[in-house]
């Protein structure tokens, strides 16, 4: 049983690497959840939680468009 907390936040954080990096591959929230097949909100969500466990911002919105911080292209 011990095991199981740890697995949970292994899969949660994995899931946060792809978010990022389907994001910085396409440049949209929407283009990174379709290709995940995810809602927008639910990469959006990953993104920020990742930001937070970082304590550091590693996106910035340009109009439409994404773009990584250097503390993003660092991570990706």
């Amino acid at each position: 049983m011990p095991d199981q907390p740890r697995h949970y936040f292994k899969e949660l954080r994995l899931q946060q690497f792809r978010s990022i990096v389907a994001l910085a591959r396409r440049g949209t929230f929407s283009g990174a959840a379709a290709a995940l097949k995810l809602t927008r909100a639910s990469v959006w969500q990953q993104v920020r939680g990742l930001e937070q466990e970082m304590a550091c911002t590693l996106v910035r919105t340009v109009g439409q468009r994404v773009e990584l911080t250097a503390a993003g292209k660092k991570l990706v």
